[in-house]
């Protein structure tokens, strides 16, 4: 956490405090304490110095009346961010507290209105409304918009609300939990996107605000702004603080290799001024909702859909792992960080975001496909009914497609005809019993790669494990040693959709049956390609392989839509890949035709789109090594 908090610094995002313990603070003696303790703690374990460590916020919303800039100021803090403001649909520009608290107190106590703290700045919380009911939120996750849409409205509305009145400053005020769901933080996606594509907008920290506030410039000036610039800070530790990590070396703290040099500039989005000072993972604050709805705002108009959506959950929950820096166990907390120590093409950090920065608008929709079988005479017919290099996709390649196959029992003729078409081969694990040595797991799959090789497989072939052992460290051993380039074994550990990353830092995802066999090795260059469940109507409900959903009637219509529906979770959310996970039945059981007619119909349907890619897992991973922004563009 401590060098995280640097690392968001150094992105740009200002880091404040918001106390030791997360209770309410009434006292100026219980603020002393608290916001002197925070202060310390950020200067001493996080290498940001003092003079930055500026805003203050009090848990739950509750100050300490005239205390609060008394006792801030006292601290070098110069402005409070902890006062509610939902009295109407306005919203209030920063001022300084010179002539006391202007506005009726909404949580006892406030600043006197006859009372003066010079030059000590007050940044109102403002309300959010909610456009479905018209309550008002006294932070954004205070209110639970249905799905993505909603979501995105919810935001935009709140926005324009300010943005074409009277302009003030608008804050995003808000707690780690609302990016506990995928659909919130999809929304977030698409609502910055949309800021930064209006050109008098800007998003910046509270710190920079406020330097504007001081010094405001016109908006022909505001790109030669000196306090929004992006360069300018240094990588040498401050020399105020007293702890081994504020004098350690950078290059110490991140694990980086000899010669990385560390980028300080914001992405390509200008995502590094984002004002974090509002999000972390804290405890959910009292919500403040008037018992008298307010007049309800016109809802705006929205571009997109997302078929079969799956509602937010209504209760708060904690910030899932997929969204803290990607953590390696076993490794002192290194972090993955990506453009730090983690570079393509050799390594990319766990995301829910496309690599390199990419916009979803501007990613081309993968759709891998995945089949574990045999390659003989009773697969070959189905195969060929879908890979008979008719079906092109927009850079004119036909589809393809991995096929996992056994090490022994497949025809070296009809694996050459399926190659031919662009069909790659993987390796495809037996049985083996769970209880067994890490030795006896290691030389199973050793043996297995070894035999399959055979059947003259490419440099960059993967692996899918054993039907019964998920991946352990004896595997990912053996895969190491044997150059295989991927493994496809594990499922993903919830709902958020990742993108394929390298186990440069480790799993990041569900790993084994026995909690006990949990890899915590790091394979740098070895790909994951997590497994992600399909969605159905039951929430709950996980099916990671098509031709074993639990409740599917097998029809040509079922099946289509299952496969469509899902896709559009992906297409019309974070573009990464969507993936289609079949086994041998597939293609020899009683319900082949319906299934070989609801893919081909699908496929039909996605390639119709023209920024839709149907291709093997390899074809993928090459692109996201090296990711190009236009389907046209992508590889054979």
């Amino acid at each position: 956490m401590k060098t995280s908090r640097r690392i968001m610094q150094w992105r740009g995002m200002e880091i404040a405090s918001h106390s030791v313990t997360h209770t309410d603070i009434d006292t100026a003696e219980k603020l002393r304490r608290e916001a002197g303790e925070e202060k310390d703690n950020i200067v001493n374990e996080s290498m940001v110095p003092a003079s930055d460590v500026v805003g203050w916020r009090s848990p739950n919303l509750k100050t300490a009346g005239d205390a609060q800039p008394e006792v801030l100021s006292s601290l070098n803090y110069t402005y409070d961010i902890s006062l509610p403001y939902s009295r109407d649909s306005s919203t209030p520009w920063p001022f300084t507290l010179d002539y006391g608290y202007p506005y009726p107190c909404s949580i006892q106590p406030c600043p006197a209105q006859d009372s003066s703290h010079p030059g000590f700045w007050q940044v109102m919380v403002k309300s959010f409304i909610d456009p479905a009911t018209g309550l008002a939120c006294g932070y954004v996750d205070g209110c639970r918009p249905k799905d993505a849409d909603a979501a995105l409205e919810y935001l935009w509305t709140n926005f324009l609300q300010t943005y074409e009145a009277q302009r003030a400053p608008f804050g995003l005020n808000m707690h780690g939990a609302w990016f506990a769901f995928p659909d919130y933080l999809l929304a977030t996606e698409m609502f910055i996107d949309r800021l930064l594509s209006l050109s008098d907008v800007y998003i910046l920290n509270v710190k920079q605000m406020l330097d504007w506030m001081r010094n405001p410039v016109s908006l022909a000036n505001a790109k030669s702004f000196k306090p929004w610039g992006c360069s300018g800070k240094s990588l040498q530790p401050p020399t105020h603080a007293s702890s081994p990590a504020a004098s350690s070396p950078l290059s110490q703290l991140l694990k980086l290799p000899q010669g990385v040099n560390v980028p300080l500039t914001p992405d390509a989005h200008g995502r590094g001024h984002v004002n974090m000072t509002q999000i972390g993972t804290m405890n959910p604050p009292a919500t403040m909702r008037p018992t008298v709805p307010l007049a309800p705002l016109k809802p705006q108009p929205l571009s997109f859909l997302r078929p079969n959506h799956q509602e937010a959950a209504s209760t708060r929950a904690p910030i899932p792992a997929y969204l803290h820096p990607v953590l390696s166990k076993g490794s002192n907390d290194e972090m993955c960080v990506q453009g730090f120590n983690c570079h393509l093409p050799s390594c990319l950090c766990r995301s829910v975001l496309p690599p390199s920065n990419l916009s979803p608008a501007n990613v081309p929709q993968i759709v891998y496909f995945a089949i574990d079988s045999f390659v003989h005479a009773q697969t070959f017919p189905s195969l060929m009914q879908i890979f008979s290099g008719f079906r092109k996709n927009p850079n004119g390649c036909p589809i393809s497609a991995t096929i996992f196959m056994p090490s022994a029992g497949n025809h070296p003729l009809y694996i050459s005809v399926l190659r031919a078409k662009g069909v790659r081969l993987g390796v495809k694990g037996g049985h083996f019993s769970p209880l067994h040595s890490d030795f006896l797991v290691k030389q199973s799959v050793l043996a297995e790669v070894y035999k399959a090789n055979v059947y003259n497989l490419t440099a960059s072939f993967g692996w899918r494990g054993f039907a019964n052992l998920s991946p352990t460290d004896a595997v990912f051993e053996a895969l190491a040693e044997r150059g295989v380039s991927f493994d496809s074994s594990v499922m993903a550990a919830s709902r958020d959709q990742p993108w394929p990353y390298t186990l440069d830092f480790g799993l990041k995802d569900d790993c084994s049956i026995l909690a006990a066999q949990c890899p915590t090795a790091r394979y740098p260059g070895l790909w994951e390609v997590p497994m992600s469940s399909l969605r159905f109507i039951n929430p709950h409900q996980k099916c990671f392989f098509l031709d074993t959903c639990p409740g599917l009637t097998a029809t040509e219509e079922n099946i289509f839509r299952v496969l469509l529906n899902n896709f559009h979770l992906h297409y019309s959310g974070n573009r990464s890949p969507f993936g289609i996970n079949l086994h041998h039945n597939w293609l020899v059981g009683q319900n082949r035709i319906a299934y070989q007619r609801a893919i081909i119909r699908f496929f039909d349907e996605v390639l119709s789109k023209g920024d839709v890619i149907i291709t093997s897992i390899e074809q993928m991973l090459k692109w996201i090594a090296s990711p190009v922004p236009y389907a046209s563009q992508f590889p054979c």
